[in-house]
């Protein structure tokens, strides 16, 4: 019936799951890199880190939508895996900014302030 046997898989619309994978994916390997403390150190920064989980939340949100439109066009059903992923991706990306956030604060408590240090 379409031109890929892709998009549909026993009447559900399963073209975006690829990308909800990917950007859960993303989500992990952020959480992996704020857990792992050289890395934190070297590479992350809050705002890189903001950056990163709010495009990943972004995008899962608008992912669900347009393929929830998209199905709806072509007579097919929604995408129940697809909703967790987004919501697994909400998850993660979450938690990853409040470890990093967790474990600044604590950092920036154990250090001696500029005026003590001599």
């Amino acid at each position: 019936m379409y031109t890929y046997k892709s998009f549909a898989t026993d009447g559900v619309f399963t073209l975006l799951q690829p990308i909800q994978f990917t950007m859960l994916a993303v989500s992990l390997i952020t959480l992996i890199f704020v857990l792992i403390p050289i890395i934190r150190k070297q590479y992350l920064n809050w705002l890189t880190l903001s950056f990163i989980s709010a495009m990943n939340i972004v995008l899962s949100a608008l992912v669900i939508f347009f393929g929830a439109i998209l199905a709806d066009e072509m007579n097919l059903g929604g995408d129940a895996i697809g909703l967790w992923l987004a919501l697994g991706t909400c998850i993660v990306s979450l938690l990853a900014l409040l470890i990093y956030f967790g474990q600044h604060k604590k950092g920036q408590h154990l250090q001696k302030p500029p005026y003590l240090a001599g």
